[in-house]
């Protein structure tokens, strides 16, 4: 079983590794972010710049859940990021990090345009990340044979 492109094709190793680093690097990006490494909150470039600026926006995210499992939710989004963007450059785990990660970018837009309107993922690109991390998965699959 294979769980890597043919090396007979270079573009589409090139790309599957480009994704694979480029959604690796967003997720460790947020993260960074959520724990201040960028800076404070208000600051160019700063989206959070500490946790509970960051527990905030996920409460508003997760408006449909009961509010005391909101900081949770919080905390499995973080863990999910963090794992699997180290899954992503794994290339035995590439597979299913990057279609784990479109459900969960996916599951991201989805609370972005509920709590903020239905351009709010579009604005950010989180649909075009959440197709790429699909399409990653479906060019890094195992082979049946």
């Amino acid at each position: 079983m294979n769980t890597t492109l043919p090396r007979s094709d270079p573009p589409a190793r090139a790309a599957a590794w480009f994704l694979r680093g480029a959604l690796a690097l967003s997720f460790a990006v947020s993260l960074a972010d959520r724990f201040g490494a960028f800076g404070k909150y208000g600051a160019k470039g700063v989206s959070w710049g500490n946790w509970s600026v960051f527990l905030a926006f996920s409460a508003k995210l997760t408006f449909w859940m009961p509010a005391v499992l909101r900081p949770a939710a919080a905390w499995i989004s973080t863990i999910a990021e963090l794992v699997l963007g180290l899954g992503l450059l794994v290339p035995a785990w590439t597979s299913r990090a990057a279609a784990a990660s479109g459900i969960l970018l996916a599951l991201y837009a989805g609370s972005l345009a509920g709590a903020y309107g239905w351009a709010a993922p579009f604005d950010y690109s989180v649909w075009t990340a959440s197709g790429a991390a699909f399409f990653l998965a479906a060019m890094t699959r195992r082979d049946s044979a």
